[in-house]
């Protein structure tokens, strides 16, 4: 009798960080159909990321730009000093050039604006 080989799916943990919740959630439901990827969770502000990332070990973190407590940039230097393997895709609004020159500079691997986020995180994922 011959065994058939089960195919197993590397899925790639994802930590949302938005401080926005109505947008954590529209990111989450959409990330949530692609196969390869798992939300394993969210958080409010680059403080919070920080205790996430300690806890979840994602493999990506989605980090918004802006946000308050600690901003995107600051969190996401603080996360490439703390998890150097972890691969992070900053988010930003259209106009916000300095912020993506920031998260650019601490340590994102990318940024996406959030106006094409929805078809802009699963390529920057790709390419990450």
């Amino acid at each position: 009798m011959m065994r058939q080989a089960q195919t197993q799916v590397l899925r790639l943990r994802v930590l949302l960080v938005d401080d926005n919740p109505a947008y954590r959630t529209t990111v989450r439901r959409i990330l949530s159909t692609a196969r390869d990827l798992e939300v394993v969770g969210e958080a409010e502000d680059g403080r919070a990321s920080l205790t996430q990332a300690s806890i979840l070990k994602p493999d990506i973190v989605i980090l918004d730009c802006a946000m308050p407590e600690m901003d995107g940039p600051d969190a996401a230097r603080a996360l490439r000093r703390l998890y150097p393997a972890i691969r992070i895709i900053g988010l930003s609004v259209g106009d916000d050039e300095e912020c993506v020159r920031r998260m650019l500079v601490a340590g994102a691997e990318r940024v996406v604006y959030k106006d094409d986020a929805m078809a802009g995180i699963a390529q920057a994922i790709a390419r990450a």
